[in-house]
């Protein structure tokens, strides 16, 4: 079984069997886009601190590792914070 598909049937994303360019597009999480889609799934759902565990660290561990806030943020936080750091190289 395609590793996506199984994990879209955990997650109880719909997955498409005839699905293609144009018609639907089936998640890829092994892309940024699909990787971040996953984080956001993991991170906002109630088993991140278990999840964090399972791969080896606790939850601020996680956090600080991941810098998930940063990553999943879709206000600008990163760019926000990457400006400010570039800013400050310069001066």
């Amino acid at each position: 079984m395609d590793k996506n598909k199984q994990l879209c049937e955990l997650l109880g994303i719909q997955w498409y069997d005839l699905a293609g360019p144009g018609v639907y597009d089936n998640p890829d999480f092994t892309t940024d886009a699909g990787k971040v889609r996953l984080l956001r799934i993991l991170r906002n759902g109630d088993d991140w601190h278990k999840f964090a565990k399972f791969c080896g660290f606790d939850e601020i561990q996680a956090n600080s590792l991941f810098r998930i806030d940063y990553i999943l943020d879709t206000t600008g936080l990163l760019r926000d914070k990457t400006i400010t750091f570039l800013k400050g190289r310069k001066g």
